[in-house]
């Protein structure tokens, strides 16, 4: 869930509008210098939303989650 909501962050940019990179020396290229761009900070939004859905939704009626759970076929142990 973390890296789909994060997979498309975009470029970090400067307070005056300029895109951010950042300079790496990759053992790959036998310390050629690289520029790679900066990403903006990740978001934990879904967090929240699955709080939201535990306690709003679920607590509140657990009886069709219940059913649901049920309803899925667990294979026998060894």
């Amino acid at each position: 869930m973390h890296y789909n909501e994060n997979a498309d962050r975009e470029q970090a940019t400067t307070s005056a509008g300029q895109p951010v990179f950042r300079v790496v020396f990759p053992k790959s290229r036998k310390g050629e210098v690289t520029a790679r761009p900066v990403k903006t900070d990740p978001t934990y939004k879904y967090v929240e939303e699955l709080m939201r859905l535990v306690f709003e939704v679920v607590f509140e009626d657990p009886k069709p989650f219940v059913e649901v759970l049920k309803s899925i076929p667990i294979p026998k142990t060894w």
